[in-house]
């Protein structure tokens, strides 16, 4: 088991790009600072969900993923 104190050293070693997506109205303890420990990581928030945010707003969640994966796959071709 990992501990909580352990993630930054793990999340360090990711090479590829990361999206962190998060529930603004989440009761979950969330690391909102995660970004800063990755090579390659974008923040995305979604307004007015909680902790199950790809059922409480799955347009929403959509919406923060296909910019991410159509720009991951752009860097693919070149």
């Amino acid at each position: 088991e990992i501990r909580r104190e352990e993630l930054p050293r793990f999340w360090a070693a990711i090479e590829c790009p990361v999206l962190l997506v998060f529930a603004r109205e989440s009761r979950v303890n969330q690391r909102q600072d995660a970004a800063q420990f990755f090579k390659d990581a974008r923040t995305v928030f979604i307004d007015d969900a909680g902790h199950w945010l790809r059922h409480d707003h799955p347009a929403a969640t959509l919406d923060a993923l296909q910019p991410f994966f159509a720009d991951e796959e752009g860097r693919g071709r070149s």
